[in-house]
């Protein structure tokens, strides 16, 4: 019994030191990798010595959709592949905590987001800043109760990234990041036959009465803007072909942003004629390839410095 308690308690130790010096060396790479959307792009950011007077936010719809050189002002496209708002919300708690608050946030939201259930795991990619960032915590730990139990594992926040940590490091140390953030979808002559097929893709049914949870992140978000000092304009980039029909629940999204003050440019209200039924400017029904994003992105600088003009 003696020596089974033994052989227990060293392999109790050696899992524990294993543990730390595994995360601390993933730590090392962590804060030295500036490419990626696995925390690299937000260490490039958050490194830049001067931060940018506008920054572009958002999932995919904007990643590869708004250029940040159409704006008058240097801008930064900050925005990560098919994250929800509850990560927007926590990246910006962090750029907070470290004073890289912009002017001005581009926000690009989905209204569908902000309807029916939705499960909000977008905050896991986060997990570096557990125990470091309190709002991010918080989130983390809520999404189960066994939740703190993994962050006492210093490796647990990588779990599943290694390869891609070590793919971004590598990438960070040949060659030398500058980069304004934006990623280009090269046409290709399938573009417009991939279009048209995406069209016959079934869409799930939304519901039409807003999610509280999912309003209080957006809340949040424009809340410790305006704590900043930091104007808000939100913008949901076009679908093709998509027919327009504001459900109840957007039209209370839209209200609510209005009562707070918030501009909302709609671009499934307000239609881009340059793009409009040209499936050539397209890589699928929802993400314009690199010539549509230079219309949208014109479009949209143009819109956002009309709001700008006007009397605040």
């Amino acid at each position: 019994m003696r020596k089974f308690s033994i052989i227990f308690l060293v392999s109790i130790v050696l899992l524990i030191v294993c543990d730390r010096s595994l995360g601390y060396l993933f730590d090392y790479f962590y804060k030295h990798t500036k490419t990626g959307q696995t925390g690299g792009k937000i260490n490039y950011y958050l490194s830049l010595p001067q931060t940018p007077e506008w920054v572009i936010m958002g999932n995919s719809r904007a990643l590869y959709q708004i250029i940040p050189d159409s704006f008058a002002r240097p801008t930064y496209n900050l925005c990560h592949a098919g994250m929800h708002q509850i990560f927007q919300t926590g990246l910006l708690t962090q750029m907070e905590k470290e004073g890289k608050m912009p002017p001005l946030i581009l926000l690009h939201i989905e209204p569908d987001e902000f309807m029916g259930e939705q499960f909000n795991r977008d905050i896991q990619n986060l997990k570096y800043y557990h125990s470091k960032n309190e709002w991010i915590t918080r989130e983390l730990n809520m999404l189960s109760s066994y939740e703190k139990v993994k962050f006492l594992f210093a490796c647990y926040r990588y779990n599943g990234r290694v390869i891609s940590l070590m793919k971004n490091y590598i990438q960070t140390m040949r060659s030398p990041v500058a980069s304004n953030g934006y990623m280009a979808i090269e046409p290709t002559a399938t573009d417009s036959a991939t279009t048209m097929y995406s069209l016959q893709q079934k869409h799930p049914i939304v519901a039409e009465t807003i999610n509280e949870q999912q309003w209080s992140y957006l809340n949040e978000f424009i809340g410790r803007c305006q704590k900043n000092g930091t104007q808000v304009i939100c913008f949901t980039s076009p679908i093709y072909s998509y027919h327009h029909k504001s459900s109840s629940g957007a039209q209370e999204l839209e209200s609510r942003l209005q009562n707070m003050g918030v501009p909302y440019i709609n671009y499934l209200k307000k239609n881009i004629p340059s793009l409009k039924q040209k499936a050539s400017l397209w890589k699928d029904r929802h993400h314009l390839n690199h010539a549509g994003a230079q219309f949208e992105s014109s479009v949209l600088a143009d819109d956002v410095d009309d709001i700008l003009r006007q009397p605040q």
